[in-house]
């Protein structure tokens, strides 16, 4: 019931009045710009948030016997034997929803308009030095950046996942050979406006954003995920933007060639980072070896990604490995808590590409973002 009470635009509008955003007008699709179905069917439509009833992911009858065959090798009592594990999964479930179904949580967890700066916000030379424990080397050339539209003779292109949501105006999947010629075309349409040099892409994204925002703004979606029946009614699913994808392409050109630059899993004793390591292509055992060989070490080892941490300790004959997480950091954090970081990777990407790293850092600060149905909001968080 509360999931679907959500839909509604008065609703949504309650829930979010005391969050800090901004009231955006909501905007129309146009069908030249499009590849959805309902757009195309209807002669134009509604910028709308991902929407969709509550849905319960089950297990396939070949992830179902995996599952029992790995309940079957817990013992039966322990830190983690089968009565506990039961008693923590009977209660969670894989679902997914639409925006709607997180409205909860951005009302418990986004910034209020009343709330004040943190007293210390992350300072530029912190900033610099993270960005360097994360495995970039300001002091190397930095990498080329990639071409729009081509592989270049060494394989070198931008990359895209082929199931993933193109955003606005295009929608549909990029897997659609349609969808996916029509965002090209239009990342190199973006691309030639902004090389002529007459706005800065912050400039040119913040007006685009007034007079046509269908093809910068941000499309909010409900993430799949496992929750607890508490949360599930309480519509506190994950939220995140979908970006645009002619805008994400332009991005691409420099952020891909950014994270594969920054390799390395651990640079000293005090940071110990898997940024830019991807877990596919050979990823996964690098991982793993580092951390074996902080275990044969220390006999501990951890590893973090953004604002999850795992830890694995040396317990008699036994690894004992766990989880640690900053819950809704990048969710509740102050907009001036991120600003010296946002600025050092956009410096650091404008060394690869300054048009991708000024398109960067306009989304990174703010964006317009369809959060409920067709309710649109400017976002200086999350």
């Amino acid at each position: 019931m509360l999931i679907r009470g959500n839909k509604t635009l008065e609703t949504a509008q309650r829930k979010l009045k005391i969050l800090d955003m901004d009231l955006r007008p909501t905007f129309r699709i146009p069908m030249h710009y499009t590849c959805d179905k309902n757009i195309l069917e209807n002669g134009g439509g509604m910028a709308r948030a991902a929407t969709g009833g509550l849905t319960f992911r089950r297990r396939t009858s070949y992830g179902k016997a995996f599952a029992d065959a790995g309940f079957g090798g817990l013992p039966p009592q322990g830190p983690h034997g089968q009565v506990q594990v039961r008693e923590r999964m009977k209660d969670t479930f894989l679902v997914e929803f639409g925006a709607e179904g997180t409205l909860g949580r951005l009302e418990k967890a986004y910034p209020r308009e009343t709330d004040s700066p943190p007293p210390r916000p992350i300072t530029l030379d912190e900033a610099r030095v993270a960005l360097r424990h994360a495995g970039w080397d300001a002091n190397e050339s930095p990498p080329a950046a990639l071409p729009l539209n081509k592989t270049t003779d060494d394989g070198r292109a931008v990359t895209v996942n082929p199931n993933s949501d193109n955003g606005f105006p295009v929608l549909s999947k990029w897997k659609d050979p349609d969808a996916a010629s029509m965002c090209t075309s239009l990342a190199l349409q973006v691309r030639k406006e902004l090389e002529r040099g007459a706005k800065t892409p912050w400039e040119w994204v913040r007006g685009m954003e007034e007079s046509n925002p269908e093809l910068v703004a941000c499309r909010g979606k409900g993430k799949a995920d496992y929750y607890r029946s508490a949360k599930i009614s309480a519509a506190q699913g994950r939220f995140y933007n979908v970006l645009p994808r002619q805008m994400m392409l332009i991005m691409q050109q420099a952020t891909q060639p950014f994270e594969q630059a920054c390799r390395g899993i651990t640079l000293d004793g005090s940071s110990r980072t898997a940024s830019g390591v991807t877990l596919v292509r050979g990823g996964a055992a690098e991982l793993v070896q580092a951390l074996e060989k902080q275990l044969v070490e220390h006999d501990y080892a951890y590893v973090h990604m953004g604002d999850d941490s795992w830890v694995a300790l040396r317990y008699g004959d036994e690894i004992v490995m766990f989880a640690l997480d900053c819950t809704s950091f990048d969710l509740t954090q102050h907009s001036t808590v991120s600003a010296q970081v946002h600025r050092v990777i956009r410096d650091e990407l404008a060394r690869i590409d300054p048009i991708s790293a000024g398109v960067w850092y306009a989304y990174a600060r703010e964006r317009v973002v369809v959060v409920n149905t067709t309710l649109g909001r400017r976002f200086k968080h999350a």
